[in-house]
């Protein structure tokens, strides 16, 4: 296929800060274990680790506090802009490895897809991490610290959120 250049400006001064990127774990690239996987799995990774971050202000955790993903076949063939047979290996590809793991709802709902850890050996498990404790009523809340630079919500609104989820699953 013969392409043609198409002219493109430079970037000036702060112009570069600009526009935000996708993130992709240096890991996938280095690390012998995901040595087998394809490019367009890591870049599917990447997306969908990017896609965890929308799920967790959508307050969408399960009852163990885990977030998971909507990411349907359709999304990732839009995404990585490829075919249904491709989309299909891709998502095994990171669900054989144990990158991703999907739960069927059934009834033609979308899959739960817990994007998993990427690094295993350091990772705190979650009774490891201090917790904060907040009783209310006959309930008991307990809350692991997690530390981040861009999370506003404070303790008593994810208390809240919390609530109101276990509301809505009743």
């Amino acid at each position: 296929m013969n392409r043609q250049s198409i002219p493109h400006d430079y970037y000036y001064g702060c112009e570069a800060e600009q526009y935000t990127f996708y993130r992709f774990p240096k890991a996938l690239f280095t690390n012998d274990r995901y040595k087998g996987l394809t490019d367009s799995a890591k870049i599917l990774y990447g997306l969908m680790l990017d896609r965890m971050g929308l799920s967790l202000k959508n307050g969408w955790l399960d009852k163990q506090n885990r977030v998971f993903i909507y990411f349907t076949l359709e999304d990732l063939q839009e995404y990585m802009n490829c075919g249904h047979n491709k989309g299909v290996k891709l998502m095994a590809e990171l669900d054989n490895i144990g990158l991703i793991e999907r739960v069927k709802q059934g009834l033609g709902r979308p899959a739960f897809i817990y994007v998993k850890r990427f690094s295993t050996d350091t990772a705190k498990q979650p009774h490891d991490r201090p917790a904060l404790v907040k009783k209310i009523g006959k309930t008991t809340y307990r809350e692991r610290v997690h530390f981040s630079t861009t999370n506003t919500e404070t303790m008593n609104d994810k208390i809240k959120r919390m609530l109101k989820n276990e509301i809505q699953q009743m």
